[in-house]
């Protein structure tokens, strides 16, 4: 392996490691790492539907209900009909599931602010831009290994 492919195995490395642990840190709150993004979006768009979730966190059709069947049966969420169309069903927060994410939510935005404390602002912003930068170059990629 030359010098630049060992380098670019380590930022795989790094990105596997980094998104196990955000799983993991997302887990504290006895839900799945899934379950929590839906209570969170569901939290803070509007009109949100299993379909919007399958766009947004990329995941199939499948494993966004199953985890919204889980939400259910924890009451956290309820399905409402739409008001425009009674046959789409809108995601809602039920009580219990709006204190449980505003736990949540309180409870990582104290950790994300001790991290950013122990990075620092110019780090967190350097981060951010080479993430940005990354996710680019593997898009690209991505197409040019398509055609």
């Amino acid at each position: 392996m030359t010098e630049d492919e060992v380098c670019m195995h380590k930022v795989f490395n790094s990105l596997y490691r980094a998104n196990h642990l955000a799983k993991k840190r997302l887990r504290l709150y006895t839900l799945n790492d899934l379950e929590t993004y839906i209570l969170i979006d569901i939290a803070f768009m509007e009109e949100v539907t299993q379909k919007s979730l399958c766009n947004r966190l990329r995941a199939p059709k499948t494993t966004i209900n199953n985890s919204i069947m889980n939400l259910k049966e924890k009451k956290l969420v309820e399905l409402i009909p739409s008001k425009d169309d009674k046959r789409k069903k809108i995601l809602v927060l039920t009580e219990e599931g709006k204190a449980k994410t505003e736990k949540i939510l309180l409870a990582l935005d104290e950790s994300n602010q001790r991290i950013f404390d122990y990075m620092g602002y110019d780090n967190v912003e350097a981060l951010r831009r080479s993430l940005s930068l990354f996710i680019e170059a593997i898009s690209k990629e991505i197409i040019l290994m398509k055609n």
